[in-house]
């Protein structure tokens, strides 16, 4: 792991690491990430405010090098931070749409039914006072919307750091979201980016909660 994990997690995590598997003569090894926390974002006050839940528990086993680099099945290399995994992806990802400014989504409820695609990579923050470090996670599911099969979603997530802290955090190193929901003919039916303000790469601050990525 390139973290240290104490508890739990961290026995968790350590039954997982680099088990050597033997594919077309190179040796590749499997590592663990988790992706987890929850929180809301918000616009605007009373009745009328645009907010979003969601809560994510997400487990990954992966390809990694002999030197932790994440890889595919046959050793290569792989771009962008996506981990290939080595068994199926555990765990969930819920969204609640409480009101969006989309009447076709208020209200609405997606829940993860398969994870396809996850990316994990370091990133930086440039501010007036320099560059700050965070952990950015990517998340493509396949889920229900209010029980109908065939939605997809694509989150992605800022991870500065516990506390996740809020849009009063100085500097907007906080925690973010950014949320596309995809209907079962695949077409873009919202976005947070086009409806919330953003400051981080079109992701918006959280208001509360936390995002941890463990990798």
């Amino acid at each position: 792991m390139r973290k240290q994990i104490l508890g739990v997690i961290l026995a968790v995590l350590l039954a997982g690491i680099t088990h050597p598997i033997l594919a077309n003569s190179t040796t590749v090894y499997t590592d663990d990430a988790i992706i987890t926390g929850g929180g809301n974002i918000r616009d605007g006050q009373g009745k009328d405010a645009l907010k979003i839940t969601f809560a994510v528990d997400v487990y990954i086993n992966f390809y990694v090098d002999e030197n932790g680099e994440p890889v595919d099945e046959d050793g290569q290399p792989v771009s962008g931070g996506q981990l290939v995994f080595s068994e199926p992806p555990a765990g969930n990802l819920h969204i609640i749409f409480h009101n969006t400014g989309n009447d076709d989504v208020d209200k609405g409820k997606f829940t993860t039914t398969d994870i396809n695609v996850v990316a994990i990579r370091p990133e930086s923050f440039l501010d007036p006072d320099g560059e700050d470090n965070y952990t950015f996670a990517r998340i493509e599911a396949n889920g229900t919307f209010n029980g109908e099969n065939g939605w997809s979603i694509l989150v992605r997530f800022s991870d500065f750091g516990s506390p996740g802290n809020s849009k009063a955090h100085s500097d907007n190193l906080t925690d973010a979201v950014r949320i596309s929901l995809f209907n079962p003919s695949d077409e873009h039916v919202y976005g947070t980016s086009a409806h919330f303000p953003w400051d981080q790469a079109r992701r918006t601050l959280l208001d509360g909660g936390n995002i941890t990525v463990y990798y």
